[in-house]
């Protein structure tokens, strides 16, 4: 994997990237960085029908061992930060959230071989 430097902001380029989630046009996506500290970092970056939310890959964010250890870490974050809906949004949005949700927390309980 190619080795990201931050730059002068402390902000990482991503090396990699992987759709955890989708629904139509909509998405929750994981960017993982392999740093120059020989550590793993990411960010999320999640668009939907009525929003969306993203972020860079921070150098002062929280570093991982292995791809696979980041990745489990930006699940949980992923569901942490989950979008709550409103009742002034359509069914469809809220239909939308929990489909790409159960998505995302499927991947948390799956047994991994790492």
């Amino acid at each position: 994997m190619t080795v990201s430097y931050p730059n002068d902001n402390g902000v990482y380029p991503a090396t990699s990237a992987e759709i955890v989630a989708r629904h139509g046009r909509s998405f929750a996506e994981i960017r993982f960085a392999y740093c120059d500290d020989g550590r793993y970092r990411f960010s999320l970056s999640m668009q939907y029908s009525y929003g969306g939310y993203g972020g860079p890959i921070s150098a002062s964010g929280p570093a991982y061992p292995s791809q696979a250890a980041a990745r489990a870490a930006a699940l949980e974050s992923l569901i942490e930060r989950w979008p709550t809906w409103h009742s002034a949004e359509p069914a469809s949005v809220h239909e939308e959230l929990r489909r790409m949700r159960e998505q995302v927390a499927a991947q948390l309980s799956q047994p991994t071989l790492f």
